[in-house]
């Protein structure tokens, strides 16, 4: 429903930087990488980031992100898709219940 890679790249960044005081991106990880857990784990392993020192951040990873990512899309610009506006208007309109699935946290 958005195109936000650039906004998710950038938290990315941020939050590696943050965590393990290295630069790199979502580009840096396997782009079959699932999780975002997985992504900063693969970008902060190929920066040369300690498995241990990873390990000790795992539990932090997400809810950091989390507030990154929401802070980055407040600040960046997201693109809304052609006809989203629309159609959840349409859903509402007509009460049609509905939910938004995805992949990512």
């Amino acid at each position: 429903m958005i195109e936000a890679e650039d906004v998710s790249d950038r938290a990315y960044r941020e939050i590696v930087k943050l965590l393990f005081n290295v630069d790199g991106g979502r580009t840096d990880a396997d782009p079959t990488a699932t999780t975002i857990q997985s992504v900063i784990t693969q970008i902060a392993s190929k920066k040369g980031v300690p498995a241990e020192n990873i390990t000790s951040n795992y539990p932090s990873i997400l809810p950091k992100y989390e507030n990154i990512f929401e802070r980055c899309v407040d600040e960046g610009e997201v693109v809304v898709l052609p006809g989203v506006f629309q159609l959840l208007e349409s859903l509402r309109e007509d009460q049609v219940p509905f939910g938004v699935y995805t992949g990512d946290s």
